[in-house]
């Protein structure tokens, strides 16, 4: 099945604090890629508040998920 991500939130923890950019899109914006590009080796980010349309066109929340930056 083939589903088209509509929105979704970038969290990670950088220097203490927390940095959290949500997208109303598929894409990744200047301040997604601003948020990865402060991460480091070990830190982990996280997505959430994944939403996606499905073929029947419902609109469907996904389950988290995070990476581990080597």
């Amino acid at each position: 099945l083939r589903y088209r991500v509509v929105s979704f939130t970038v969290f990670a923890s950088i220097d203490g604090y927390a940095a959290e950019e949500t997208a109303q899109s598929n894409l990744f914006g200047d301040k997604h890629r601003n948020v990865f590009n402060r991460l480091r080796s070990g830190q982990r980010v996280f997505f959430t508040d994944i939403k996606a349309v499905g073929p029947d066109g419902k609109t469907v929340e996904l389950s988290e998920v995070s990476i581990k930056i080597k």
